[in-house]
């Protein structure tokens, strides 16, 4: 395989330089250098402006920067609009970043100019946390869309190939879950099939988890009220899924054992009424906040280990999952 630029510069300021790069094609004077670079570069700026004002005319001079006031990077167009751009490619906003770069462009001598802030992100996210994101006011643009403007146009410049190849590489790997068997899916893999789960379940966010062993991906969803403010809820822990609660709202003196013992037993007696014995205890009760309780294997809801996984009857299973837990608390309340 010829070896690829973007497959050692995988940092956000790798991207922030790619970005800067790119954008910097439309300007009127590159045209002539580049004419397929330019047209390409312009289209990824129509998509920035337009997500806020519908009637962006042509245009003809663009400016770049990189980290001024900390933004990744930051467009003046013209001397009509100012667009704000954080970069992210695996982590997301943190800190009140986003809402501290709009009040930086507020106070600066940018004011004047139409302020469009774009969150620009080629990793996945949930649409829960993209929603949050829209709500301070960004406009988030995902990897699909950029894709979508790149199939248009083909380069012969290195730099622009690589890239384009390289996100084409990690959208495949996350559309993998179509056709491999779940033992073969890497981490990519999990993000698409979560980004799928998305669309296909109620009530529901995922996001990296860290943990002393390293971390998981995970997806949590249907949400149940149980007692003294305690939930109950159904995780995803890559191809384990877990019957969990929650006791943020508790009194941090309580003994969460207690709490943890009464909803396993609880889950059982309702498993062996309903013949569920593929629910069984985790290999180890923890003792935290978030606690799992008891646990299904990856073959009981995912299915068979050599062949691709039948998505529609997944969800399916997770859906009776749902009932499950639904039957459960309604048995104790």
């Amino acid at each position: 395989m010829k070896p690829n630029l973007f497959d050692f510069a995988t940092s956000e300021l790798s991207q922030d330089a790619f970005l800067a790069w790119l954008l910097s094609w439309a300007d009127a004077d590159c045209k002539a250098e580049d004419p397929i670079l330019h047209d390409c570069a312009r289209d990824v700026i129509r998509l920035f402006i337009s997500s806020r004002y519908e009637d962006m005319g042509d245009f003809s001079h663009v400016t770049l920067s990189r980290q001024v006031e900390h933004i990744d990077v930051l467009m003046k167009i013209d001397q009509e609009y100012v667009v704000v751009i954080e970069d992210k490619t695996t982590t997301s906003q943190h800190s009140g970043q986003l809402e501290r770069y709009a009040q930086a462009i507020a106070q600066s001598d940018l004011r004047n100019l139409k302020p469009v802030y774009v969150y620009f992100k080629t990793g996945l996210e949930s649409e829960r946390t993209r929603s949050g994101i829209e709500e301070k006011g960004y406009t988030v643009i995902c990897r699909d869309q950029l894709l979508a403007i790149f199939s248009k146009y083909s380069s012969n410049n290195a730099i622009y190939a690589d890239y384009v190849a390289y996100l084409q590489s990690l959208e495949e790997e996350a559309e993998a879950f179509h056709s491999l068997p779940y033992p073969e899916w890497d981490w990519e893999t999990w993000h698409g099939f979560y980004r799928f789960m998305d669309k296909c379940l109620m009530d529901k966010d995922w996001a990296y988890v860290s943990n002393p062993s390293g971390g998981f991906l995970g997806f949590w969803w249907h949400f149940q009220p149980w007692k003294d403010g305690v939930q109950a809820y159904l995780q995803l822990e890559q191809d384990v899924l877990c019957f969990k609660i929650a006791l943020d709202d508790l009194n941090p003196d309580c003994d969460k054992a207690e709490y943890r013992n009464e909803m396993y037993q609880i889950l059982m007696q309702q498993a062996e009424k309903e013949g569920r014995m593929e629910i069984h205890k985790p290999a180890r009760f923890g003792y935290g906040t978030y606690m799992t309780v008891a646990v299904v294997d990856a073959k009981d809801w995912l299915g068979s280990e050599d062949k691709p996984v039948d998505l529609d009857a997944v969800v399916a299973r997770l859906h009776d999952y749902e009932q499950f837990l639904t039957n459960c608390l309604t048995v104790t309340n």
